[in-house]
């Protein structure tokens, strides 16, 4: 969609040797609240968002 990020993020665990790969996704927030300064800084924190999403979905995993 228009207003949605996708990452893919790889979690790697050197130790017990374990590899974990997902996606993550969130949407780009409206910038009419005032919450963020520009359209770069929105983008940013959604990519943000979307990583987290993604390394908590290869945690769920291990």
């Amino acid at each position: 969609q228009d207003n949605e990020v996708v990452v893919l993020c790889r979690l790697e665990l050197l130790g017990p040797k374990i590899h974990k790969a997902q996606f993550g996704s969130a949407m780009i927030p409206t910038t009419e609240s005032g919450e963020y300064r520009n359209e770069r800084e929105t983008e940013s924190a959604a990519y943000e968002l979307a990583v987290d999403d993604a390394l908590r979905r290869c945690i769920q995993y291990l």
